[in-house]
């Protein structure tokens, strides 16, 4: 390294990092408040309409496991069907089931009438799976599905639902998450089988319920932007130091290692694909080579102060707005 490279001064390298982190901080904070959510909701069919029905019901008292990461679920509640007995027996009632899970537990069902009808109630525990999209974590909001279902309803026997009949106990707690809202939708999914060379379509009553859950803790979200934007500022000490440009950006690079086996005990372990966290690391380790490559263009042509001040400015700007941008694409 020769003797008249002038390094840039740390007091406009802490200016820098400080904008850029101002600059992210306000971005995400408000791309955090907006609720986005990727997850495929099941396309049902209306019934037509019928003056045979099954009002069906659910009144979640407790919810025992809320794990997005995991995709596990364990609610308890009381389900209930009010249903004329003249059209549909109590056991074909008693044969309802969950959708993406199952019934953990189930008691008797206790009886009343109403009029011409009866009303079923039984305590339950159910545990099911949601089809989630983690394309956006750490940012991800989520739409959870799960429903009622039951398959041996008689020809013309509809289920029947609306939004008051979805209720939840008002001590609910789902750590780090919030219900924004939740939609009932009611109608028949159908199920294509092929037996014996015969297409056979199979069609199940189901009252399915959307929960829009909105992620609470940011961090998670802190945690990884933090990390990153401090790495690169690591790596652009390179600018500030006279020492070999290339030990300075293979500390950061390192660190970078050790950065992705922290985020990948955080992120959700059974996703193939590339979540946003995937590609804030790419990002990173693409700005820490620049800054490598940057760093002995630098040494070996001599650029004065003001060159070397517009590239760091240039790798911040580059890094803080993939970042961004890649938050909005996904």
């Amino acid at each position: 390294m020769e003797e008249s490279y002038q390094p840039v001064g740390s007091v406009f390298q802490a200016k820098v990092f400080f904008v850029a982190l101002f600059i992210m901080t306000v971005f995400f904070y408000f791309r955090f408040q907006a609720f986005t959510a990727h997850d495929p909701v099941p396309v049902i069919q209306k019934n037509v309409v019928s003056n045979k029905i099954v009002r069906a019901g659910l009144h979640i008292t407790n919810v025992s496991l809320f794990d997005v990461k995991r995709n596990k679920f364990v609610f308890e509640g009381i389900t209930w069907f009010s249903y004329n007995p003249a059209q549909v027996s109590l056991e074909t009632i008693k044969k309802f089931d969950i959708f993406h899970g199952s019934i953990v537990h189930i008691s008797e069902p206790r009886i009343s009438k109403m009029g011409d009808n009866e009303i079923a109630q039984f305590d339950i525990k159910l545990q099911f799976n949601a089809p989630l999209d983690f394309r956006l974590f750490p940012l991800n909001d989520h739409r959870i599905t799960f429903g009622l279902k039951n398959n041996f309803l008689p020809e013309g026997v509809h289920f029947a639902s609306n939004h008051d009949d979805i209720t939840f106990s008002k001590f609910l707690y789902l750590p780090g998450w919030k219900l924004r809202k939740y939609v009932v939708t009611v109608g028949t999914i159908e199920a294509n089988l092929i037996q014996d060379c015969q297409e056979l379509d199979i069609k199940k009553q189901l009252t399915l319920i959307t929960l829009y859950c909105e992620r609470t803790d940011p961090s998670v979200m802190v945690n990884i932007l933090l990390t990153l934007i401090l790495i690169l500022y690591l790596s652009l000490l390179t600018f500030s130091s006279k020492e070999d440009s290339v030990l300075v950006v293979s500390v950061s690079i390192v660190a970078l290692i050790g950065y992705r086996v922290v985020i990948q005990s955080m992120a959700p372990s059974h996703i193939s694909y590339f979540m946003l966290s995937d590609y804030l690391y790419l990002i990173t380790l693409s700005s820490a080579i620049l800054t490598l490559l940057a760093g002995i263009y630098v040494t070996n042509y001599n650029l004065d102060i003001t060159k070397q001040k517009w590239i760091i400015i240039g790798i911040y700007g580059i890094f803080v707005g993939a970042s961004s941008l890649m938050s909005l694409i996904l």
